[in-house]
């Protein structure tokens, strides 16, 4: 899915290092990039519903390749599925496939036009979902797993998951040379966990200081004071989790460093509109708060991320930079 595409999604579910709405958009390169067979068509038909839909539903009806298949990289993965949407009118709907790459991180190929808006509230859909895209994502795990959500978009542009399918899993009859070694170099899961528990700890932090200074400016010179205080205790923290967090952009976009950039400074910015789309009330009363934990000297909250922290800090010892993860 083309990275403009993803500016809402990223962050629309909050994380770091391999979340699922850390999408990963794979740069062109006409080379790994091949274009899939046309044999699967989308097809999307209305269906009639005798009550009103108290819960929104995904259920699979069929797919092909069937469980015991394989899949090729030149051809599409077709699912059948069927839908309910509990408020269509709540905002926009769709189905889309996330492939689960490292971590709990996930990426979706093709673009806006491969998953269509759903125009009614109930009905069945034949989903194509390319697999060349995929290929080339150097993080995709294998063999391949693919969870289709059904996501509904929220009033600020991002995106919120309304039904689930159970992951299902493929088995690629071509995967790249070299990809299963890849996979198997890669830091266990712990890894993964800790940089998204730091990651968030930093990142939610900075955005409620922005936030709030955008919104009550008459608090800006309290607030900075005493962020940047709080800031300068953990200078060697942040900066770890700045760069591990951003070594795992750039493995993601195959060493690109633009697009490795513009997820990160997408990442920063989407958590920072999400705090601004708080009432007011809500966000005067976070203000207050945080202020008062950045006056905190004791600093109390760094026990959220004490091991994390410790365990990023023996993996950098021990691996080089840029190698991680």
């Amino acid at each position: 899915m083309k990275a403009a595409v993803l500016a809402g999604l990223v962050l629309a579910f909050a994380g770091g290092a391999g979340v699922v709405h850390a999408l990963e958009p794979v740069p062109a390169e006409p080379q790994a990039v091949e274009k899939t067979a046309t044999a699967c068509t989308y097809r999307d038909e209305p269906v009639p519903t005798n009550a009103p839909i108290e819960k929104s539903t995904l259920t699979l009806l069929g797919r092909d390749p069937a469980e015991s298949g394989e899949v090729h990289r030149d051809t599409p993965i077709a699912l059948d599925l069927e839908y309910r949407i509990k408020d269509l009118g709540a905002g926009a709907v769709y189905i889309i496939p996330f492939f689960k790459t490292a971590g709990d991180g996930s990426t979706t190929p093709g673009d806006p036009s491969t998953y269509p808006a759903l125009a009614a509230a109930a009905g069945r859909a034949h989903l194509c979902v390319p697999l060349a895209e995929m290929y080339a994502v150097p993080m995709l795990d294998w063999p391949i797993t693919v969870v289709l959500n059904l996501m509904q978009t929220l009033p600020n542009g991002s995106m919120m998951i309304i039904a689930s399918l159970r992951p299902m899993k493929f088995n690629a009859a071509d995967t790249p040379e070299g990809a299963l070694a890849r996979q198997a170099e890669r830091p266990p899961i712990e890894y993964y966990d800790a940089l998204k528990t730091v990651w968030n700890f930093f990142e939610t932090r900075l955005a409620r200081y922005k936030a709030c200074n955008q919104r009550f400016p008459e608090g800006q010179p309290a607030l900075t004071v005493a962020y940047r205080r709080w800031e300068s205790r953990h200078t060697a923290a942040l900066q770890l989790a700045s760069e591990l967090q951003f070594d795992f952009y750039l493995m993601s976009m195959n060493g690109h460093t633009p697009e490795a950039t513009m997820m990160f400074d997408g990442a920063r910015e989407s958590m920072l509109n999400s705090y601004a789309q708080w009432p007011v009330e809500n966000l005067r009363r976070e203000c207050a708060r945080i202020l008062s934990e950045f006056s905190d000297t004791e600093d109390l909250s760094d026990n959220v991320f004490t091991d994390e922290i410790a365990y990023l800090r023996k993996w950098q010892a021990t691996h080089a930079k840029g190698k991680a993860p």
